[in-house]
């Protein structure tokens, strides 16, 4: 992966963490500030959580993988 795809991948997975952080503190809010709704009714929502959480952990372990990778060729090319 070049520097390029590097750096809009780390864009793209800075603005689905925005997303993440909106939809964590949206369910705080939601869960722990009301009276009507038990927590049972947001658990699609934490389901979701868990999957974009899961998601950008995963993109994040490649991004750092390819990271890596292109150190060690810089390394190799140094040598």
């Amino acid at each position: 992966m070049s520097q390029r795809e590097m750096t809009f991948k780390i864009e793209e997975l800075r603005y689905t963490m925005e997303q993440v952080n909106s939809l964590q503190t949206t369910l705080f809010a939601a869960i722990y500030r009301q009276k009507e709704f038990s927590a049972e009714d947001f658990e699609w929502a934490f389901t979701l959580l868990e999957d974009i959480s899961g998601d950008v952990l995963n993109e994040l372990i490649n991004l750092t993988n390819c990271a890596f990778e292109n150190l060690r060729k810089d390394g190799e090319k140094n040598a």
